[in-house]
């Protein structure tokens, strides 16, 4: 959703470059196109033309003959025709003298006091920026099938940024416009970034003049197509199909970003994920299992014809980690199950529980108490070494946990219907 909603903002930026008019920037797609609408009589014939061409070559050339750098083609060009059609006469604008020379290596100037003032604000654009990075990092590596790190891309950003203070950079982060031209080059490692680094030292000291001619519409055409490219249709359609909720933080990250600006995008887009996350985990999936008739295994109930529950056993699975964040929600269940009237036992299937803190072991412990008070029989089945040692060190019943652990539902809900009195014993 941001990522799509990213190459728009993009997209229009550079509306003004390929109409030929001026434009106040702005990362509000609907105020771009506002002043687009407002200044249609003003477009520059010969720029749109060169500019639309420009597209139309980038599009045929991707899908007809991938591996021709189109990008230097459209560049070539479009200078070529600027200087045979004297375009720059009629208005179409080109880049103009573009400095030589390297910066200078100097060390900066250290004031700790504007350290102290500008740290909160610092922090927050520096976070902002490793966030848009990585942001644009993990979409390509999910394109083309590879992982990243994201400590090694933080540190790779901090570096960047502490090695450009000695030339007179500014703070930079990744970008998605100049991520996505390179992608569209047909980059596939950071060799790319050396190949440009170099040339464009060797630009900065001998080339500079032949880009006097470069036509800015050209460069908005590059830009333009390479960012089209990052609108993904496909996981709108996939996750319609397969998690709408999913859908719907895409779609709230995909608005917000278009019309309240990158970094709020990121910002609630990131938010709203982790709240979600959050809501998942302290409402878990909790599934009542039923018994396969002639294959003794345990399956939902609604999961496929012919499960049937055991009479007077309780077999619930939970599908998530036990955690303080989603106790109560347990407890309710469990109080819930307490209610019926023939009720002899209750197995928890606890295979997909990988973890248990403090304040769900207190909870067993609870659970345990008030069970036992009502002659309910509280088993606990396929418990992993992790979990059973959790319950060894924080619980308090961890002696009578021991025969209530079992490696398997069936054979907890069987030592369930083989205790005469109903429980394993007191504790």
């Amino acid at each position: 959703g941001f990522m799509s909603a990213a190459a728009l903002i993009i997209a229009s930026s550079q509306l003004g470059n390929l109409l030929g008019v001026r434009l106040p920037r702005s990362t509000f797609v609907f105020d771009t196109l506002r002043e687009v609408i407002g200044r249609l009589g003003s477009i520059n014939t010969p720029t749109l033309v060169l500019g639309g061409l420009a597209i139309a070559v980038l599009v045929v050339l991707k899908r007809r003959t991938p591996r021709v750098p189109r990008a230097l083609v459209v560049v070539v060009g479009g200078t070529l025709a600027v200087m045979l059609f004297d375009l720059d006469g009629q208005g179409v604008a080109v880049i103009g003298a573009v400095p030589g020379g390297l910066p200078a290596f100097a060390v900066p100037a250290f004031d700790f006091e504007a350290v102290i003032a500008l740290a909160p604000v610092a922090l927050t654009l520096a976070l902002v920026g490793y966030m848009e990075a990585i942001s644009v990092a993990r979409f390509f590596a999910r394109k083309h099938g590879y992982n990243i790190d994201a400590d090694r891309e933080l540190i790779a950003l901090g570096a960047a940024n502490m090695g450009g203070a000695f030339f007179g950079g500014f703070p930079v982060t990744g970008g998605l416009s100049r991520a996505a031209v390179n992608d569209q080059a047909g980059a596939r490692t950071p060799v790319s970034a050396l190949v440009t680094a170099g040339l464009m030292v060797v630009t900065l000291l001998a080339l500079t003049s032949l880009f006097h001619m470069l036509p800015k519409a050209i460069l908005a055409a590059i830009i333009i197509a390479a960012a089209s490219g990052l609108i993904n249709i496909a996981d709108v359609r996939r996750l319609w199909r397969t998690d709408r909720v999913d859908l719907g933080l895409l779609l709230l990250t995909f608005a917000i970003t278009v019309l309240l600006g990158i970094q709020t995008g990121i910002l609630v887009g990131i938010g709203t994920s982790i709240f979600t996350f959050v809501a998942r985990r302290t409402h878990p999936h909790c599934a009542e299992l039923g018994r396969v008739p002639n294959e003794g295994v345990w399956r939902a109930l609604d999961e496929m014809p012919g499960v049937l529950p055991e009479p007077g056993v309780l077999v619930l699975r939970f599908d998530v980690s036990f955690y303080f964040g989603n106790v109560q929600f347990l407890r309710d269940r469990m109080q819930d199950a307490m209610q019926r009237d023939d009720l002899r036992g209750i197995v928890l299937d606890m295979y997909g529980v990988n973890a248990m803190d403090s304040s769900a072991a207190t909870l067993l412990d609870a659970l345990v108490g008030e069970l036992d008070a009502r002659h309910i029989d509280l088993r606990l089945a396929a418990v992993k070494g992790p979990v059973r040692a959790r319950i060894r060190r924080s619980s308090a019943l961890s002696d009578c946990f021991d025969d209530r652990i079992h490696l398997t539902v069936e054979k907890a809900v069987r030592a369930i219907l083989d205790t005469p009195n109903g429980l394993p014993g007191a504790c």
